[in-house]
């Protein structure tokens, strides 16, 4: 009887622990499902979502996002929005109680700009859903703005961005820097520990340089025209130890917006943990190649000067 009862127990120990693995990462992670831009703007936008994956969103701090999933995944299942940072600390987690009848529904303020992981899971693995099972998972920023603001003036002093981060310009007219992610740049020339910290694979990049004026630095970006590709640019802020071609790459930009989303996107991204007097690099790059112009504004924390009139965007 003794050896009955402890069999019995093992059992459901074993279930126990195994239910609980259904609220971790299973396997590969699928990425950006939703551009930057999408989820600057009121609106709501869905992608087809699948338990035991994570997910990529670009959000804006201060505002208010609403999650809502369950349809497709199964009657009864018991869906779980786990949100993450992007240094992956979990911030909040929600069981939805079956929602199989009524799609869950969930709503929390961004606390700073940049990458947040949401995953997705069956809280316990006890009702009908497995690993893969799909469905539809919406997100919807209920505070942002209808429109995207005007494209900021460039000025004539803007120097173009450079292929090579030890030829990058330092740019002081960030109230409003234009530029193109050409197809005449290339991913040769890269730091090793660029590549490995850089958000994505890299095609046509290139690089500027500003210095910090505060702790933070807050920018936002305007995607005008696309001439090859749908998705836009991909940005992210650096600080380099050491030579460009061969020194420590260490990102301060909460993520990166990956990516910015196709012509007439905006938003915004943000660089922390700043030291002032200090440069840093902002790197442009198309997604997977794509061709396109930007515009960058420096709302706060670097220093700018008065900008000329526009002559247009520069070439390479």
């Amino acid at each position: 009887m003794k050896n009955i009862i402890t069999i019995i127990f093992l059992f459901l120990v074993t279930t126990v622990v195994w239910g609980q693995s259904c609220s971790t990462f299973q396997g590969t992670d699928p990425g950006y499902v939703l551009t930057a831009g999408q989820l600057a703007l009121s609106g709501t936008n869905s992608f087809t979502g699948a338990i035991g994956k994570r997910y990529k969103l670009n959000l804006i701090a201060g505002q208010s996002y609403t999650i809502t999933g369950c349809s497709g995944f199964g009657f009864g299942t018991d869906l779980e929005f786990s949100i993450f940072n992007y240094a992956s600390t979990i911030l909040y987690q929600v069981d939805s109680d079956g929602c199989g009848t009524n799609d869950e529904t969930y709503t929390f303020t961004a606390p700073y700009t940049g990458l947040y992981w949401l995953l997705l899971s069956e809280n316990n693995c006890d009702l009908v859903c497995t690993f893969g099972c799909t469905g539809t998972i919406t997100v919807a920023c209920t505070t942002c703005p209808a429109t995207a603001p005007a494209v900021p003036a460039i000025g004539q002093n803007n120097p173009v961005a450079t292929d090579l981060c030890a030829d990058a310009p330092l740019v002081q007219n960030l109230e409003g820097y234009g530029g193109s992610t050409s197809s005449a740049y290339t991913a040769t020339g890269n730091s090793a520990s660029l590549v490995s910290n850089f958000c994505g694979s890299i095609e046509n990049n290139s690089f500027i340089k500003f210095i910090a004026s505060a702790t933070t630095a807050e920018f936002e970006f305007w995607i005008p025209s696309c001439s090859v590709g749908i998705d836009g640019v991909q940005f992210q802020v650096f600080s380099v130890t050491g030579a460009c071609a061969t020194g420590t790459w260490t990102s301060v930009s909460n993520g990166c917006v990956n990516p910015t989303g196709g012509a007439n996107s905006w938003g915004k991204f943000v660089a922390t943990s700043l030291t002032v007097g200090n440069t840093y690099y902002l790197m442009f790059d198309g997604f997977a190649g794509n061709v396109c112009d930007y515009v960058v504004k420096g709302v706060s924390g670097l220093a700018t000067c008065p900008i000329r009139p526009w002559h247009g965007f520069p070439s390479m």
